[in-house]
């Protein structure tokens, strides 16, 4: 403590870091506590799109991604039924963006 009872800006500066330092990690555990007991169904999802991501990034087979694709949305969604469309024609340019028919 300085004189006159006034603390030093580094001493402030300091333990500013060190309580955020400290508060950070313990507030991601304790939101992670919350989301796993009160949001259940998005915690699962987020961790079945992570574990889906990690394996499509392995994977060079379409058919094989499209069957992943498939298994992941019918066991998060349980959908009565299930398909995908994919598009065969001629890829678009690099560097273009699709231009949506409602303006949107």
């Amino acid at each position: 403590t300085a004189a006159g009872g006034q603390r030093s800006p580094l001493v402030i500066v300091v333990s500013t870091l060190l309580i955020a330092g400290l508060f950070n990690p313990l507030r991601r555990r304790i939101q992670e506590v919350i989301n796993r007991r009160f949001y259940r169904r998005h915690y699962d999802a987020e961790i079945i799109l992570s574990d889906f991501l990690i394996e499509l990034r392995d994977e060079l087979d379409l058919d094989d991604v499209v069957k992943s694709l498939l298994g992941v949305v019918d066991d998060t969604l349980k959908p009565e039924s299930v398909s995908l469309w994919l598009n065969t024609g001629p890829a678009p340019p690099r560097g273009k963006s699709f231009t949506p028919i409602d303006g949107r």
